[in-house]
């Protein structure tokens, strides 16, 4: 099977459109960006599409199995040339989120499991270093790198 995913103006024409297969089985994030990007999961693939919905990355995020999918998603720096952070989740009592941060080449520089759930993340501007936020229940974690 398929689902098709649309882009519509404030006049409520359509854009562009995307079919994806089934194996897109949850519904997309949108970075935290002026100019956000979506992102789609299946498993260990994790695409990032512009608004018009053409894909401009593709990253594998190593052990994210079939009950995973992305929650949270951004660019740590100026998309889509920057590195990238994404949160995934699982379904059910699994009560962990896994941080993965992918470098500006797509390669996987960092994994974590996390304790808990975490359902937002944001890059935070800095000169020196690529920092990010990411928050969950009464709690925000800060990583830099």
């Amino acid at each position: 099977g398929e689902t098709d995913f649309a882009v519509f103006n404030g006049k409520e024409q359509e854009i562009s459109r995307l079919t994806l297969s089934d194996d897109y089985w949850y519904e997309p994030v949108l970075t935290s960006a002026a100019l956000p990007f979506v992102v789609f999961s299946a498993e260990e693939i994790l695409e990032v599409y512009d608004s018009k919905l053409k894909i401009v990355k593709k990253y594998i995020a190593a052990g994210a199995g079939s009950k995973m999918h992305v929650v949270a998603a951004t660019f740590i720096g100026n998309a889509p040339d920057a590195p990238f952070a994404a949160l995934y989740s699982g379904r059910g009592g699994w009560h962990r989120s896994i941080l993965y941060v992918f470098s500006s080449t797509g390669k996987l520089i960092y994994k974590e499991i996390l304790g808990d759930d975490f359902q937002s993340i944001t890059a935070v501007p800095s000169n020196s270093k690529k920092i990010i936020l990411i928050g969950g229940r009464n709690e925000v974690i800060r990583y830099s790198f």
